[in-house]
């Protein structure tokens, strides 16, 4: 049995966010694979057996709806490009500060002509805003920078 200090972190609620629930289903339907009819014994009968099934695939696309829906509230807001070559001598970090102040939901980092030694500080301190204003950051073209900083994604373009 496990020492009481490692019970008190556990937390036997329900989840709370839908992508919890929708792994938590995801998990429950793989483990219990369900017999089919063509199984020699279900000792839950098979009409149960079917319920339960039903009840798991209505569970999953419910639940995929709402972890799409919160998703997409990420974006519905303002999304707002940061790049220092063009932002007419202004601080891009000033820019970041006050558009998430505005309501901007993702930043984007678009630098592609400076130093990564020059972009680096400037992106270590938009994640930092990104994630104390419950923001996302993209980082363009440098899968490196965003090794190192961690946004909520990166983009590559073509060139």
């Amino acid at each position: 049995m496990p020492a009481p200090s490692a019970l008190d972190d556990v937390d036997d609620g329900p989840p709370v966010a839908p992508a919890d629930a929708l792994a938590l289903v995801t998990i429950a339907s793989s483990s219990f694979s369900l017999p089919r009819e063509s199984s020699f014994a279900n000792p839950l009968g098979w009409e149960t057996a079917a319920n339960v099934r039903h009840i798991s695939e209505s569970l999953t696309l419910q639940l995929g709806s709402a972890v799409r829906r919160e998703k997409a509230e990420l974006v519905r807001r303002l999304y707002v490009i940061i790049d220092p070559l063009v932002t007419g001598g202004r601080d891009p970090l000033d820019i970041a500060q006050a558009v998430v102040r505005g309501g901007a939901r993702m930043l984007q980092l678009r630098d592609k002509d400076r130093d990564k030694g020059e972009s680096l500080p400037l992106a270590g301190a938009l994640q930092k805003l990104c994630q104390e204003s419950g923001a996302s950051l993209i980082i363009n073209d440098h899968a490196d920078v965003a090794a190192i900083v961690e946004p909520a994604g990166a983009t590559r373009g073509p060139d």
